[in-house]
């Protein structure tokens, strides 16, 4: 074989290994605070949780299929879950350490509460009286209201071919009015639903639907999870997200790697930088993407948008192009990016423009 064969040959095989070889992701989870639907300043930091709901009848809402067809009406006692709602949410927003006092308001202590036929289903607000007494009773900032929270279950038995099921379905509805009684204002209202499901197996068909747990039993798990998602609304709170970054190519990608692992960060960037520079073909605009990943996870996502660009012109650059898998990670993640600045706009408006 001539020698310049030979070394086209061995020229092509390494192009394909740095191609490649780059394929192999790790993830690294990162805790990210994000802001709530509703933002404050710092300053409105005791908030009350008024439970404004009436109460839904027992047999309202509640059917019963069989093959899912429907077959009938069942009843429920319903009645506690606002108020296990209200203590769930309490709890949260407590741990999350934001508000600095929290208080709450249940249906008892409502006199008079919604006591019509039909009261359950509307969403009326509080009354200006009602407020302005909670208003001076609490001396609060915020007053969080929930005006309605309605309950559907459906119990359905069926065959699936080898044995019994019974699955109970349930729908939660929830309508809030949040208000800054410092200026007498709505500030915010919307409505959240969420969903619940269990499920039981047995080869008696008479027996499966008697497996589900009763409903009153679980109220207090319907509360807690209904409260944990409507947490994220309210206020600041921390979420784990999960990222992808490059870790084996050159071997300065792969001493990287190393050090990501040992929690070393700053001495991967280090390597990254390094590989951006005098890296070839794939591994420098992967290199680059692994910094926008660096700066996001020291919380700094303007510089992350900037390594962003340096990935973009490493791509147009790259004699092999970039693969698709890589050119879609890297919109998606300038997407992210592009939110995440808006919310650290929001999450100064919280910490009086301090995010250090």
């Amino acid at each position: 074989m001539p020698v310049n064969t030979a070394k086209s040959i061995l020229f092509i095989l390494i192009v394909t290994l740095l191609s490649t070889s780059c394929n192999n992701m790790q993830v690294f989870r990162l805790d990210v605070l994000n802001p709530g639907y509703v933002v404050v300043p710092s300053q409105k930091s005791n908030i009350v949780l008024v439970d404004n709901t009436g109460v839904q009848p027992r047999n309202a809402g509640h059917v019963v299929k069989v093959g899912f067809k429907v077959v009938g009406d069942t009843a429920f006692n319903t009645e506690p879950l606002s108020g296990m709602l209200i203590s769930s949410l309490c709890n949260y927003l407590h741990k999350e350490g934001f508000y600095q006092q929290i208080h709450s308001i249940f249906r008892e202590d409502m006199r008079p509460y919604k006591t019509g036929e039909d009261d359950f289903q509307r969403s009326a607000r509080l009354s200006n009286a009602k407020i302005n007494e909670i208003s001076k009773d609490t001396s609060v900032h915020l007053l969080f209201s929930l005006d309605r929270l309605l309950t559907k279950t459906t119990t359905n038995t069926y065959f699936t071919g080898e044995t019994y099921a019974a699955t109970r379905d349930v729908w939660i509805n929830t309508v809030w009015r949040i208000y800054d009684l410092d200026v007498d204002t709505v500030v915010a209202q919307f409505q959240y639903n969420d969903s619940l499901y269990w499920i039981k197996y047995s080869s008696n068909p008479s027996l499966v639907t008697k497996l589900l747990p009763e409903m009153e039993t679980v109220l207090p798990e319907i509360g807690d999870v209904v409260a944990e998602h409507l947490n994220k609304f309210m206020g600041p709170h921390w979420e784990t997200e999960k990222r992808e970054y490059f870790c084996s190519g050159g071997y300065r990608m792969k001493l990287a790697a190393d050090l990501v692992r040992k929690d070393q960060l700053d001495g991967a960037a280090e390597l990254w930088k390094v590989e951006c520079e005098k890296g070839i073909f794939r591994s420098k605009y992967r290199a680059a993407i692994n910094m926008m990943f660096f700066e996001e996870v020291k919380g700094n996502p303007v510089e992350a948008l900037k390594w962003e660009e340096k990935a973009e012109m490493s791509i147009e650059n790259c004699p092999i192009g970039g693969s698709d898998y890589d050119i879609a990670l890297l919109a998606q993640w300038k997407n992210v990016l592009s939110d995440r600045i808006k919310d650290f706009q929001k999450l100064k408006i919280y910490f009086d423009g301090n995010l250090n």
